[in-house]
């Protein structure tokens, strides 16, 4: 005959393991893992992210102890790669970006106090090592952002300094080099005139101006709007609480 302190005990111990059970499945709910599901931990939040086909490129804020960075983690094989020397921040700075292309990312960076100093990196996994592909210095804090990334479009990643805007390849070369007419604020790529053919979208103020690559034409799309993105079907953008669209022959009618 068991005893009552044995049978309390029993039943004490089968109610944890129907608890813990229960947490786990809510866990496992409140995640969403799925079969297939590839994790990764880091050291630091994650504050921004970019995908192309299964590498993932994460911009990381550890605080004071490591500059905001960015890390390429390839999903399939489960690698991460960190890009560039692990730095510890002595001056508050920002980070825009990333953006990616294959194993390639593009981002931009500040450090300073009241004046700030901007540069563009890329990098990738198999050129971990950042390289600066442009800089602005003395910029106060404050004042908008004298670089701007672009979206990843055509195959390439286009990003504007002032009012030149430049596009790279996934393999790190230059595609080509146009100017606005006048300095960037955004700025959004598409294909466009059929396959491998692009124009750019950048927006100067609450006017929209396109850049038909091929032939560097430059002509006014849009008045009144500062968000626009651009795909191969059509143009979209949006005024206060209006969102719009034009078919991208319409749309791109001044640009001949």
């Amino acid at each position: 005959m068991w005893s009552k302190e044995f049978v309390e005990r029993r039943v004490g111990t089968l109610l944890a393991l129907v608890v813990a059970a229960a947490v786990a499945l809510l866990l496992t709910g409140a995640s969403g893992a799925a079969p297939g599901d590839v994790t990764t931990v880091r050291n630091a939040p994650v504050v921004a992210l970019a995908v192309s086909g299964s590498i993932v490129a994460a911009t990381l804020d550890e605080g004071p102890v490591e500059c905001r960075h960015v890390e390429l983690w390839n999903a399939a094989s489960n690698r991460a790669t960190h890009l560039g020397k692990r730095l510890r921040c002595d001056a508050s700075g920002l980070l825009r970006g990333p953006v990616i292309l294959g194993n390639r990312a593009v981002w931009a960076s500040s450090i300073g106090g009241n004046l700030q100093d901007w540069t563009v990196w890329t990098a990738s996994t198999t050129s971990p090592t950042p390289k600066a592909l442009a800089k602005v210095n003395g910029i106060p804090t404050g004042d908008p952002d004298p670089v701007v990334i672009g979206s990843t479009a055509a195959g390439v990643i286009a990003y504007a300094v002032g009012s030149a805007v430049t596009a790279l390849r996934a393999n790190g070369s230059t595609a080509w080099k146009q100017t606005a007419p006048a300095k960037v604020t955004l700025l959004a790529s598409g294909e466009a005139y059929g396959k491998g053919s692009e124009v750019t979208l950048v927006s100067t103020g609450a006017k929209v101006s396109g850049l038909r690559v091929s032939t560097g034409k430059t002509a006014t799309l849009l008045t009144g709007t500062k968000v626009v993105a651009v795909s191969p079907q059509g143009i979209a953008w949006a005024t206060k609480n209006t969102l719009h669209w034009r078919p991208l022959a319409a749309a791109l009618k001044p640009l001949g």
